[in-house]
């Protein structure tokens, strides 16, 4: 949560760029790639058995879903 709206916040201070999923998305494929997450997926897993359906549709929601997006795709990228 703290490191999609870290980003979001950095990418916000660009003049006249609006944060969009078109923008923070590919953002986070880069985070994510950088970041070595050795367990990054299971833990998101395990994380996200604790969100009831109120937390998936807040913030905390959008922001794990966005950095699921991020984990899968990267996943996804390198099993090729």
């Amino acid at each position: 949560h703290l490191a999609v709206k870290a980003v979001a916040a950095v990418l916000a201070e660009s003049p006249g760029q609006e944060v969009s999923a078109d923008v923070l998305v590919p953002v986070m494929v880069v985070v994510v790639v950088h970041a070595e997450l050795p367990k990054g997926y299971s833990l998101l897993q395990h994380a996200k058995q604790f969100l009831d359906s109120a937390t998936s549709r807040s913030e905390l929601g959008y922001c794990m879903c966005t950095f699921e997006l991020a984990v899968e795709y990267v996943r996804c990228c390198t099993d090729v």
